[in-house]
């Protein structure tokens, strides 16, 4: 077990306070973050004191006025903010599209000239929703789950498959697709006698099958492998039972005949003793430019694995409160998380330290040889 903690540089980038977001607003439903470009804010100016006045004088909850801020972490400009009724709100990965959903409706709009682009609707009310790709987006109701494509000659979202009865009466919490589409992962949370469980079913479109695995957070990406000629499509895997915690990586076939057979290694995550029972994986993040992969959990603990071999290296707190969203630093290769009390945290490893800690501290000089390399490289 890894007793001292790696390497790790924690900064406050904005409080959400400061942007007239009251602390009741912050929330998962309400803020969301899909990249490190934006994060957007579904709120009403005044908090619950401007709700409630608003109530009192139109004597309708439904005549609430929303507002929808957007703005980028890293940019000194100030936020934009227009008034929307929706009951969530995505921006799009990469562009200046902002996503709005009610109920069985979506809607796409283009930020910069406040356009409609595009809209749709399903027979059956959306119960969870996400970007999967820059180009397509996710709606998950409760019996299936569709692909809504905004450049496809088709008008209406195409189902991918049908739910597993094991999602049934689960919390969805997360969705996820490899860059191709070829590969989906849909996220429900249980709730058990000790702790709460986390059930994925895995579908592979080409072969249009499903499995269920035990896992708390999945995520894809694209990596080569050392012994490998070409790149491989990943999934890495995090949970954690009664005991303890697991990652494990599984490079997903079809196999390409030049590389070595496809590899599935896996490690045990070291939860400390004295923390909480209900903590476990919430979002996994791979930088395949380091070969790290960064998993955070609900209560605010970063775990760092390689990307290579599954090894754990290391954990540390970042946050004393929890942490409900979080996204690749794709300029430093950190994460970027947000916490429950309105912090946007920016996290880095030190990388050059992070070498050393790996080789004397973690103990895998050849996850730190290969480390080395790597960075010698960027």
């Amino acid at each position: 077990m890894v007793d001292e903690v790696p390497p790790i540089t924690i900064s406050e980038l904005v409080k959400l306070t400061d942007l007239d977001v009251t602390p009741d607003q912050i929330t998962w439903s309400r803020v969301t973050m899909t990249s490190d470009k934006w994060i957007c804010i579904r709120h009403d100016r005044g908090g619950k004191q401007s709700a409630s006045k608003s109530r009192k004088e139109k004597g309708d909850s439904k005549s609430i006025q929303y507002f929808a801020t957007v703005f980028t972490p890293f940019a000194n400009q100030n936020p934009q903010t227009w008034s929307v009724r929706a009951e969530s709100m995505l921006m799009n990965p990469q562009l200046p599209i902002l996503a709005l959903k009610a109920k069985k409706k979506v809607e796409v709009f283009n930020v910069e000239s406040r356009s409609l682009l595009r809209t749709a609707e399903l027979a059956n009310d959306i119960s969870f929703w996400t970007w999967a790709t820059a180009d397509v987006i996710a709606l998950v109701t409760e019996s299936a789950v569709y692909h809504w494509s905004l450049h496809s000659d088709l008008k209406d979202p195409e189902l991918v498959f049908m739910r597993h009865s094991r999602l049934n009466y689960s919390e969805i919490i997360s969705y996820k697709t490899d860059s191709s589409l070829k590969w989906c992962a849909l996220t429900g949370l249980l709730p058990e006698d000790t702790s709460i469980c986390g059930v994925t079913q895995l579908f592979s479109k080409e072969n249009g099958i499903s499995q269920c695995i035990p896992a708390h957070a999945v995520s894809f990406t694209r990596y080569k492998f050392d012994w490998n000629i070409f790149p491989s499509t990943v999934m890495c895997v995090a949970s954690r039972d009664a005991q303890y915690g697991k990652f494990h990586v599984v490079e997903l076939g079809p196999h390409n005949p030049s590389n070595m057979a496809l590899t599935s290694p896996c490690d045990v995550i070291q939860y400390p003793d004295l923390s909480d029972k209900y903590d476990f994986p919430v979002q996994i993040h791979a930088s395949s430019d380091l070969g790290l992969v960064y998993v955070t959990s609900k209560y605010g603990r970063l775990f760092i694995c390689d990307l290579e071999t599954s090894c754990y290296l290391g954990a540390i707190p970042i946050s004393t409160d929890v942490v409900f969203a979080s996204a690749l630093n794709t300029q430093t290769q950190g994460l970027i998380s947000i916490t429950t009390d309105g912090r946007v945290l920016c996290t880095d490893v030190k990388k050059e330290a992070l070498v050393n800690y790996v080789r004397d501290v973690a103990r895998k000089p050849f996850v730190a040889a290969r480390l080395e390399k790597t960075l010698a490289k960027l």
